[in-house]
């Protein structure tokens, strides 16, 4: 009686407070990820310099040295948006792979009761 009330409370737990749990830890890891690859902040700093780095024309009317701080200013911007831009790709693919396995997560989770019941009396039936 106790075993047939323990599979009872198992499969209330399987099909109703776990599944719940699943989807807040689903919900929780794309929460991380987004935050992880700093996805909303790289968007907004896209072309920022990389690291900070500028170049500052110094005193005076030198159009070498103002030409000279344009080019690596802009080439600096151009390092930090390919590298920003590099690194929000691979946090949005790791999204995509996130929300896609999602599926196949809860259509394991829905059938693996039924499915150890299954391979349980296979396993039974290639012993005869």
């Amino acid at each position: 009686m106790t075993s047939i009330l323990v599979l009872n409370h198992y499969l209330v737990w399987h099909y109703s407070i776990a599944l719940r749990s699943l989807f807040q830890i689903w919900k929780n890891l794309l929460w991380f990820t987004v935050n992880f690859f700093s996805i909303v902040l790289l968007l907004k700093s896209l072309f920022s310099p990389w690291k900070r780095m500028t170049e500052s024309k110094g005193r005076g009317w030198d159009f070498e040295a103002i030409a000279g701080a344009i080019v690596i200013n802009i080439f600096s911007r151009l390092v930090g948006a390919v590298m920003r831009t590099a690194v929000i790709l691979i946090g949005l693919m790791v999204l995509i792979i996130e929300i896609l396995s999602i599926g196949f997560i809860y259509a394991f989770w829905l059938l693996a009761p039924g499915l150890i019941v299954i391979l349980f009396i296979w396993g039974i039936l290639m012993l005869f």
